[in-house]
């Protein structure tokens, strides 16, 4: 899920329900403003960075430079040597400005 929501950012958060038996090798976030076009890819880790992950860890990522009150959407994917595994899509919406009067 998201977390953290602000103006102009978030923590997106994965959990890996079942590796298949088969080692992960990478592991991120897509997300964009378009529920059909997840355009913005951000790879977490990969195994080349010496990293692993396995069945029930979680991982996050902090997403900056949002534009203010507008909604996004985002999943999870792993990769492995079976293919690639992607989680619901699930969606957040930043917050908005609000203007302060004196």
């Amino acid at each position: 899920p998201a977390s953290s929501i602000g103006t102009n950012s978030v923590d997106l958060n994965g959990v890996l329900d079942d590796d298949g038996g088969v080692s992960v090798t990478e592991w991120g976030l897509e997300y964009g403003t378009n529920i059909d076009n997840l355009s913005n890819v951000v790879t977490i880790s990969t195994t080349g960075d010496g990293n692993t992950i396995n069945t029930g860890d979680s991982f996050s990522k902090t997403i900056d430079s949002l534009s203010y009150g507008t909604e996004y959407f985002f999943r999870a994917y792993c990769k492995n040597a079976i293919g690639t595994s992607y989680s619901s899509i699930l969606s957040f919406t930043t917050t908005s400005l609000s203007a302060t009067f004196i």
